[in-house]
């Protein structure tokens, strides 16, 4: 039995793309330095996702402890059987300022992570736009010749 794939013709799956192309080989990079800047760019990306995601572990912690911190209650009971009665923790005094530290530290952590989804949207739109009109995308800034200037089409030198 061979494969159902050459029978039923071309295949979408649901993400769009055509399940005969999966063997198609990858066309070779024009030169090594863009395949440089292509890992470059995908390891910031990476060490961007990763330090997001340690400020928000760290900063959840963080106010975790300070949490608790400012509220354990508790019972004891010593040698002799007596219960006493416990009331806060020997870091009370700097489990509030944790507490807001962490905070602190999970709203950078998130910011961090929000505008690398922002810049990694507006970088695909661009990078959509610039299929739909390759000659608008290939030039982002307008050229406004200045009045001083040699004109092209005359061909005189000032």
């Amino acid at each position: 039995m061979g494969s159902i794939l050459p029978r039923v013709g071309p295949v979408t799956c649901s993400l769009g793309l055509h399940l005969n192309d999966t063997n198609r080989p990858i066309l070779a990079r024009s030169s090594a330095a863009s395949i440089v800047a292509d890992r470059t760019a995908t390891a910031r990306l990476l060490s961007f996702i990763a330090l997001g995601g340690v400020l928000l572990s760290l900063g959840a912690v963080w106010a975790h402890v300070g949490f608790l911190g400012t509220m354990i209650v508790g019972l004891e009971a010593d040698a002799s059987g007596q219960l006493t009665t416990i009331v806060g923790t020997g870091y009370r005094e700097i489990a509030r300022p944790m507490l807001l530290a962490g905070y602190a530290v999970q709203g950078i952590g998130a910011a961090v992570l929000m505008r690398l989804i922002v810049d990694t949207l507006r970088a695909s739109a661009s990078l959509r736009r610039s299929k739909v009109n390759p000659a608008k995308a290939a030039t982002n800034e307008v050229t406004v010749a200045h009045p001083s200037a040699p004109s092209a089409q005359s061909g005189e030198v000032k």
